[in-house]
């Protein structure tokens, strides 16, 4: 935990270091929203989970209407789908629901497409990096239910880092951001198995 959470705080450190040293206007949010999550891979017949997130922002604005965004976030992502399970000896057909935690953190350039007084539209890009903190995994069979921590040995890998896009809006303080996120590397700690994040999201916030 402590060895993900210092780069974190350098990178934050260092995007409100860059701006003040550049005297480029530095604002500071907080949003909250909603995600659809699932998984790909070579994993069949999943279905998406609703979560949630909720975080603070970080928007250093850059000349010719460019800016770049970051923050930390709580978000929950996970799936439901089909497997198997084992209990006391014996394997079953599973209905299965992961459910991850994870703390986020975003790194985005963007550009202003519509830049007027109480208004901006924009697009974004840019990697996340994401540790999972906690969750639980269900299993429901006709042997009987099993619960595991997400983040157990025969279940996902903490670290993810992925790709992230979206739309957004900012009406006087307001904002809106419409994206979509895909996880890059296989987080799952069965070899046999290829699974990665996948998450769509909405979100309003405040900017101060």
């Amino acid at each position: 935990m402590k060895k993900f959470l210092k780069p974190l705080v350098v990178a934050f450190a260092l995007l409100v270091s860059v701006g003040a040293s550049a005297q480029l206007p530095l604002s500071f949010g907080i949003n909250a929203g909603m995600n659809l999550s699932n998984v790909g891979g070579d994993i069949d017949d999943t279905d998406a989970k609703v979560g949630f997130q909720v975080g603070v922002t970080a928007d250093l604005a850059l000349p010719m209407n460019f800016f770049l965004q970051s923050g930390l976030s709580f978000t929950t992502k996970g799936y439901k789908g089909n497997g198997f399970v084992l209990k006391d000896g014996v394997a079953s057909d599973a209905d299965i629901t992961s459910n991850a935690m994870y703390l986020q953190l975003p790194i985005r350039a963007g550009y202003k497409l519509v830049s007027l007084p109480g208004l901006n539209l924009n697009v974004n890009a840019g990697p996340y990096f994401a540790h999972g903190i906690g969750g639980k995994t269900k299993y429901e069979s006709r042997i009987g239910d099993v619960k595991n921590d997400t983040f157990s040995k025969y279940e996902l890998k903490r670290f993810d880092v992925g790709l992230g896009f979206g739309v957004g809006a900012e009406i006087t303080k307001f904002t809106v951001n419409l994206g979509y996120e895909f996880g890059l590397i296989n987080i799952s700690k069965v070899d046999v198995y290829d699974i990665k994040n996948r998450n769509a999201f909405l979100t309003v916030g405040y900017k101060f």
